[in-house]
């Protein structure tokens, strides 16, 4: 093999090996964002739940101590000690507040607990038969508010259970000390509403050796279990099984980042699926460490996906080498070979010369007659062509050009993948002949389009605008619902409109198309999608408004929009007439006005930014009068 050869290989193999690594460093950059993201989600989430049940505590809380019964019966169980009287007080609390609790448990709130300013359970709404054990110990909540008098938040254990605690104190009316009172969300309320909201399965991890300590032990025994994945945490014994999913090298890594006690996320393979798992770490009140934790199991079709098209693109990196590998090696064979047939010819060249010189004159001569003939000929030849591609030129419209070249490419893409024998007919066969069809019916298309819109069939009635604008809607309904945009509708009462329907459909329906473009054009990551359509009436005219949230219209290239044969598609896809039709028939039919701008504007307390157009039309047409 010849040393350029060799370097040739070296070279290829080099950048086969760095193509692997680009393409393995890119997945892993792709994973690495796509778990931070679903990081970011459950913790936005979690703060989202915490602080509407921190309102709800806060409306309970005030309900509480604007309640001058309530602050009757604190006040005389602060001031006695006798154990019937304390008794009898707190079957009245209970009784009065009951009906409430139940209206409060609606709400999320499941645990209301009240306190003495001695830190003693006085009355726990959710447990009235267990009250008089000493929180001191094992309620550090309880212990602040009474003795700082301020309110205290966030994730404690329990005599009961393991709760999110909102703690407040209680004054008299002369504002002396009485005691506190506690609303708590449990684990399981947080657990079922993450759940819905993020639509995943949530778990709640807690530590062993916490719960051991300050929890009633039939408590922990009715609720909790050792859980499988670590023998130093609880589980609720209601939680499904997703530990026994996991292989031991994931439970081994999740036990190591547990005792780092940050937030973070793993994925594993399991049924031929991808599951990421979410740890969201929960610290306690006491000392501010974290004691537990939010487990979110997802399915994940975007790493199943991802890893699917990492393994593809790797097989045709990896085919692609070895074919120009083979191309080499056969190369080489093939020059050597020409080199001993080269050699051979030359022997008989040698052989035969003498014979050629003899003859050498007359070809001589016959090749001077054959040259004249053959440039003649091609004079002709050329004449013919020019004066054939003059007239073909003469009957092109400039509208045709794109389709045409999506045609050619279509043809040309098919001819390639025939001659290299991997033309398939279901997956590239019947789609490239589709598209040619599509490309042809629009050709025919443009042209009834324009001579429609030209001789101008035009029928003048009396129309709702609405329903109008929702006949072109059906048009496109499947195509809004594949490109996942939302449609938001303000309509007034039924305006009616005095003018040309169908070109109105027609203008309309360019809009539409132009933002359904726009919101999925593949090039920006649109999650909410939507639409807004506003219709009213001022006077003698309509008003109708198209809002979208596609990010606005570049400033060089909204002035130019409604300019014929102008696009910012791709050739194969935009001939740039849609928006050019739409402001002939808004103007000049319709003899109303047609803008457009770039508006940020506020939806469900979000900011959104996209282009808007906006149309006036006079209710009744007036003909003119020329």
């Amino acid at each position: 093999m010849k040393k350029q050869n060799i370097i040739a290989i070296i070279i290829l193999t080099i950048l086969f090996i760095i193509s692997i690594l680009s393409i393995s460093v890119e997945k892993d950059i792709r994973i690495d964002n796509y778990l931070q993201k679903e990081q970011d989600n459950l913790s936005h989430q979690f703060n989202v739940i915490y602080n509407e049940k921190y309102n709800f505590a806060q409306l309970i809380y005030n309900d509480i101590i604007s309640d001058d019964y309530v602050l009757k019966i604190l006040e005389k169980q602060n001031k006695t000690t006798s154990k019937k009287e304390l008794n009898s007080l707190r079957y009245q609390l209970y009784k009065y507040l009951n009906p409430k609790y139940k209206q409060w448990k609606m709400l999320g709130i499941q645990q209301l607990h009240f306190h003495t300013t001695h830190n003693i359970s006085f009355l726990r709404m959710h447990k009235p038969n267990k009250y008089g054990d000493d929180l001191s110990k094992v309620r550090e909540s309880v212990k602040i508010v009474n003795s700082l008098g301020t309110p205290s938040t966030g994730f404690e254990v329990g005599r009961v259970k393991s709760a999110f605690r909102y703690v407040f104190p209680v004054f008299s009316e002369s504002g002396n000390a009485i005691g506190s009172v506690e609303a708590s969300v449990s684990t399981q309320e947080f657990q079922k509403e993450l759940g819905q909201a993020l639509n995943s399965e949530i778990d709640f991890l807690i530590n062993k050796n916490i719960i051991d300590k300050k929890s009633f032990k039939d408590e922990i025994k009715q609720y909790y279990k050792v859980a499988p994945l670590n023998k130093h945490y609880y589980v609720d014994k209601m939680q499904r099984g997703n530990a026994s999913k996991m292989t031991e090298e994931i439970r081994k890594e999740i036990g190591e980042r547990l005792n780092q006690n940050k937030l973070f996320s793993i994925y594993f393979k399991y049924n031929n699926n991808y599951r990421v798992v979410s740890y969201l770490p929960i610290k306690n009140i006491k000392d501010n460490k974290v004691i537990a934790y939010f487990i979110k199991y997802k399915n994940s079709h975007y790493l199943t996906n991802l890893y699917r098209d990492y393994y593809i693109l790797l097989l045709i990196v990896t085919i692609l080498y070895l074919m120009i590998l083979v191309y080499i090696y056969t190369n080489n064979k093939y020059k050597d070979e020409l080199a001993r047939n080269l050699e051979m010819i030359h022997h008989q060249k040698l052989e035969l010369q003498s014979t050629v010189e003899e003859l050498e004159k007359q070809n001589i001569q016959i090749a001077k007659q054959m040259d004249d003939a053959r440039k003649k000929d091609t004079l002709i030849a050329e004449q013919s062509r020019l004066a054939s591609l003059g007239e073909m030129i003469g009957n092109i419209a400039h509208q045709w050009r794109q389709p045409l070249s999506a045609i050619s490419t279509s043809a040309s893409s098919m001819s390639v993948q025939n001659e290299m024998g991997i033309l398939d007919c279901q997956k590239d066969l019947n789609p490239a002949l589709n598209k040619i069809i599509e490309k042809t019916q629009f050709l025919s298309q443009t042209i009834e389009d324009f001579r429609n819109f030209i001789e101008g069939k035009k029928e003048k009635v009396e129309f709702v605008i609405s329903s109008a604008i929702d006949s072109a809607f059906s048009v496109v309904d499947s195509s809004i619902s594949n490109h996942h945009i939302t449609i938001i509708k303000s309509y007034e009462d039924m305006i009616f409109l005095n003018s040309y329907k169908n070109e109105f459909i027609q203008g309309v329906l360019n809009i539409i198309n132009n933002a359904k473009d726009a919101l999925d054009d593949g090039k920006r990551d649109i999650k909410e999608r939507f639409l807004f359509v506003d219709i009213s009436k001022d006077d003698n005219f309509a008003t109708i408004v198209f809002q979208d949230n596609a990010g606005g219209i570049p400033d060089d290239v909204i002035g130019h929009i409604f300019e014929p044969y102008f696009t910012t598609k791709h050739q194969s896809q935009g001939t740039g007439l849609g928006l050019y039709m739409t402001y002939k028939i808004i103007v000049n039919s319709m003899k109303g006005s047609l803008m457009v701008e770039n508006n940020k504007f506020n939806y469900n307390g979000k900011e959104y930014y996209g282009a808007r157009f906006t149309i006036k039309l006079p209710l009744v047409l007036e003909e003119d009068k020329d």
